[in-house]
């Protein structure tokens, strides 16, 4: 099976994404793991400047549990801190900075494993039947006499 390549980071106009398998989806979708693009501000309530329970450095890698998106310029999400001093705690973080440049990766860490696994066919991986070597399998041939 061949794998579609194109890039993951290609937006369409309306703020959705176009992934690597060629999927259109929102910029963060619930179950993906992003990086912080700057320092993050974990809030305890979806409603913007609740309190603080903390931040994230950037380069912090996060997983996104919930998404929450009045309009393009106005989306909370709910992430769970995967690496750093608050690895699983889960808080609130605004989509866009005060600049509207975007607080997250577009990239999703998980797609790459997830097309990984889609490039891969259950019965390729689990056939139980020895695969075969084109190579050693040539009939011999006498050779020619000169």
């Amino acid at each position: 099976m061949r794998c579609r390549t194109t890039s993951s980071l290609s937006l369409t106009s309306n703020g959705s994404r176009v992934t690597v398998s060629g999927a259109t989806e929102k910029m963060w979708e619930v179950g993906g793991k992003y990086r912080a693009l700057g320092k993050l501000q974990l809030e305890q309530d979806v409603t913007a400047f609740s309190k603080p329970i903390g931040s994230l450095k950037a380069g912090k890698l996060v997983l996104v549990e919930e998404v929450v998106q009045e309009n393009i310029t106005s989306m909370r999400l709910r992430v769970k801190a995967e690496t750093g001093r608050l690895a699983g705690r889960s808080g609130w973080v605004s989509g866009l900075d005060s600049q509207a440049e975007f607080t997250l990766d577009l990239r999703n860490h998980l797609e790459f494993e997830n097309l990984m696994r889609s490039c891969h066919s259950p019965s390729q991986s689990s056939s139980s039947s020895p695969t075969r070597d084109p190579v050693s399998e040539e009939p011999t041939r006498d050779p020619v006499p000169e």
